[in-house]
């Protein structure tokens, strides 16, 4: 998939090692705050969504600095988790009256899409 001298794939692992991490900070300080507002079994499934989504990004990256060939799948499903999770996520804040973060993850939506559709396009 190396296209013009510049490499999408590397780019991706490390897109997507640096969402991973970040969803695993931005929840270890949700945590320590107290601040959850959702209901017990609701927060549950979604922080197991979130976590879920992290370890698969950092895996995902990982595994594609380590090893490129069998990396691909792995990387389209932390990418697909990502576009889940933020279209989810903007929902939320734009439903608090918080525009401001839906923008950001309306960013992160478009640059997920854009990894899949070139994992895909050029894919031999």
């Amino acid at each position: 998939m190396k296209t013009n001298n510049f490499n999408w794939e590397k780019l991706s692992a490390i897109y997507l090692l640096t969402v991973g991490v970040s969803v695993l900070i931005l929840w270890t300080i949700i945590l320590s705050s107290g601040e959850i507002v959702e209901g017990p079994i609701e927060f549950s499934f979604h922080l197991f969504s979130e976590i879920l989504m992290a370890v698969t990004c950092i895996l995902a990256g990982m595994i594609f600095l380590r090893n490129r060939s069998s990396s691909r799948k792995m990387c389209i499903a932390g990418h697909s988790l990502i576009i889940y999770s933020v279209l989810n996520a903007a929902g939320y804040y734009a439903q608090t009256g918080s525009y401001a973060m839906p923008v950001v993850f309306i960013a992160l939506f478009l640059i997920s899409m854009i990894f899949v559709v070139r994992f895909i396009y050029y894919h031999n």
